[in-house]
């Protein structure tokens, strides 16, 4: 399959119009040419490595239809991976969730962010917080 006309934003060439060659879902080959009209944008796929939520959608209370709701309307906009973030809660819940967790495609991980965050710049409840002993 050949797409014509194509923005082609490159982390390493920069922007370029070209077209594209693409065989068994690779491309294959990229045709660099001189114009500046374009139809199509191509670039990497976004990565949201701390997201607590989206559209109505919380990680701390995430079923798994919710995070695979969560998984497809971040595709819808370009995001190809991301790691749902927890908040300062209980050890117990916690768990839970971590042992819940079940992985989607584009879901890599997940972000503990609390409870071993600093008490003085929190935004989390200070209950859940804890101090690293020595």
């Amino acid at each position: 399959m050949e797409i014509k006309n194509i923005l082609i934003v490159d982390p390493i060439d920069g922007e370029y119009i070209g077209d594209i060659i693409i065989e068994n879902n690779i491309i294959k080959q990229i045709i660099k040419k001189d114009n500046n009209y374009y139809d199509y944008i191509l670039m990497p796929g976004f990565v949201d490595t701390h997201t607590h939520g989206y559209m109505g959608v919380d990680f701390m209370n995430a079923t798994k239809e919710d995070l695979k709701k969560w998984s497809e309307l971040n595709f819808s906009h370009g995001v190809t991976k991301f790691y749902p973030t927890t908040v300062s809660a209980s050890k117990k819940q916690l768990k839970e969730i971590v042992n819940n967790f079940q992985s989607i495609l584009s879901i890599s991980g997940i972000h503990l962010e609390g409870p071993y965050i600093n008490k003085e710049k929190k935004g989390h409840k200070t209950e859940h917080i804890y101090i690293l002993q020595n």
